[in-house]
């Protein structure tokens, strides 16, 4: 009996428009994290500026808005993160019928929005710490 070989896999291949579905989210949140960027040196400089300040003063207070103000960047960053969700899920679905290409490229945006964000996070709660807020 001839030994056959397994009939060759097609290449993986991504569904139509996920490619620019991702590329949108990753432009939003690119764009969020373009905000928090350019609101963060003044934020930075508000908060040491207040540090020892008592809760409630004028210069807590207005490093208290400067520090709200990251962080409303920085929940526009995460946004993309629930149609991410979303995605990964019927990615999910689809690979266990057949190929894992659009799980593999969603995970890899995911990967991307999660490091702005979590980069936010980490100076948002050292400017908090700072801020003793």
């Amino acid at each position: 009996m001839p030994v056959t070989r397994p009939a060759p896999m097609p290449p993986a291949m991504i569904s139509d428009g996920l490619p620019d579905r991702l590329a949108a989210l990753l432009a939003q949140a690119n764009a969020a994290h373009a905000t928090f960027e350019s609101r963060q040196t003044a934020a930075t400089r508000t908060v040491n500026a207040a540090a020892g300040a008592e809760k409630g003063t004028e210069r807590w207070s207005v490093a208290s808005v400067a520090l709200a103000g990251l962080e409303t960047a920085r929940s526009q960053a995460a946004m993309p993160l629930a149609d991410l969700d979303r995605l990964e899920a019927e990615a999910s679905n689809r690979a266990v019928e057949g190929s894992d290409a659009d799980l593999k490229a969603v995970r890899d945006t995911r990967v991307k929005v999660e490091a702005l964000v979590q980069g936010e996070t980490g100076v948002i709660d050292s400017l908090r710490t700072k801020l003793g807020a």
